[in-house]
């Protein structure tokens, strides 16, 4: 069996497991979009004018990192069996606004353009009074053509 056959086997185990905890959860890490090369570029390009309509300027490639940084968020919490705990209002002052710059608009924009484009799902819903954040998992969709990832 070659090493991407593995993978998918392990991909298929993991979306036919039980879905984890709604507190087994894992915030958006600082990953290094860079490291990824070119692996979500054609998936990044489709997503894209869901999320923002201009093609070019500063706001355009903040968005794109921002999406990015999204997928190979969802590609490690669906590897690592969790739950992507994503804040719905970020606010300024918060950690997740202060390190990436999201903030309501940007969030709403890109969790509405993944979930439309069927690469995560709602599983949990937020409630600030509780002081959880929603949380998401990715789908079959996003995890299987990036197993090689892995």
């Amino acid at each position: 069996m070659k090493e991407i056959d593995n993978a998918r086997h392990l991909v298929s185990l993991l979306l036919a497991a039980d879905t984890p905890h709604f507190m087994t959860t894992a915030a958006l890490r600082n990953f290094s979009v860079r490291s990824l090369g070119t692996g979500f570029d054609g998936l990044v390009a489709e997503i894209m004018p869901s999320v923002i309509s201009h093609r070019v300027g500063k706001a355009y490639d903040q968005h794109v990192n921002l999406v990015r940084l999204f997928l190979l968020n969802l590609v490690a919490v669906g590897f690592s069996h969790e739950r992507l705990s994503l804040q719905s209002a970020p606010k300024k002052g918060d950690k997740i606004h202060e390190r990436f710059g999201l903030d309501q608009r940007k969030s709403k924009r890109i969790i509405d353009a993944l979930i439309e484009h069927g690469l995560m799902e709602k599983k949990w819903s937020g409630n600030r009074h509780a002081k959880v954040t929603s949380n998401y998992m990715p789908t079959e969709k996003l995890l299987m053509p990036y197993a090689e990832f892995l």
